[in-house]
């Protein structure tokens, strides 16, 4: 969709056009509140997703300039580049004081090597590691890595919880519902990693073989019991992606269509990825 472009006379010779900025819902007041991760003080709940090929460390910097980032995500990084060494690894995980609170998101299937990366994103400074499982990106997965994780429920569990053993920052997972319609198994591996140890949980609300959407509702019955921040992303007006944190009691209980969100009550956190490509100040 083309921005408003608005007419304004300078005389009888000449006109300017001037772009209006589209009138954007107000935001939820306890999206501005700080949380916690783990012992980790979050200033705002407005959260920067990972990017494949946008959240650089430039572009992470750029949007906190805007002001009111709570926490950022690096794009996801290989486990065993990062142990070899690698320049495109290093440069994907590269960070600076002025970067925090920050979150290194790794991914991988072997243990050894997970763990490994997870010390190593610990010794940098990062607030937080964040372990992908949700990719569907074929390179990523035809190792066993990223949402193919989803289809092994012991070594994802293992995998974790050795990482939470290895480090003292908390650990964080990103998922999607499941592999397939016929395995959703978010709910099972949300439960064993909170019983792991993990801090928080993002859940795509598709399935890794197909970009089929699962109601809000859905994800609520999937995630129960659980006591964890748990977020899910909603798509709104098809550009910014917002995950709600189901573990919020004052978030409300029913489901939401991408109209009531622009009207929810409160949100316990706000993930905002696709739309910072084009314009990173939305994040204030």
């Amino acid at each position: 969709m083309r921005p408003p472009l608005h007419v304004r006379k300078l005389g009888e010779e000449s006109a300017l056009l001037e772009y209006r900025a589209p009138s954007m819902p107000s935001v939820p007041s306890i999206v501005c509140e700080p949380l916690r991760l783990g012992q980790v003080p979050i200033p705002s709940r407005f959260f920067l997703a990972p990017l494949a090929g946008y959240t650089s460390l430039a572009f992470r910097l750029a949007v906190r300039e805007c002001g009111g980032l709570g926490l950022a995500t690096t794009d996801l990084v290989n486990a065993r580049s990062l142990i070899e060494k690698r320049r495109r690894a290093f440069e994907l995980a590269e960070t600076c004081e002025q970067d925090r609170p920050l979150s290194i998101q790794i991914y991988g299937v072997v243990i050894a090597e997970m763990e490994q990366a997870a010390r190593w994103v610990e010794e940098q400074g990062a607030s937080a590691v964040d372990i992908n499982m949700g990719c569907p990106v074929r390179k990523v997965v035809k190792g066993g890595g990223g949402s193919a994780l989803m289809c092994q429920i012991d070594q994802a569990v293992d995998l974790v919880s050795a990482v939470v053993n290895a480090v003292s920052i908390p650990v964080t997972v990103k998922m999607r519902l499941g592999w397939d319609d016929e395995s959703l198994t978010a709910p099972a591996l949300a439960h064993a990693f909170e019983a792991a140890g993990v801090a928080a949980l993002a859940a795509y609300r598709e399935i890794a073989l197909a970009a089929k959407g699962l109601e809000i509702a859905h994800l609520q019955f999937a995630f129960r019991g659980l006591t964890l921040a748990v977020c899910s992303r909603v798509r709104r007006d098809g550009i910014v992606e917002i995950e709600m944190g189901l573990g919020d009691p004052r978030l409300p209980k029913s489901a939401f269509t991408a109209a009531q969100m622009r009207q929810a009550e409160a949100a316990s956190r706000v993930r905002s990825a696709a739309g910072h490509r084009a314009r990173p100040a939305r994040v204030h």
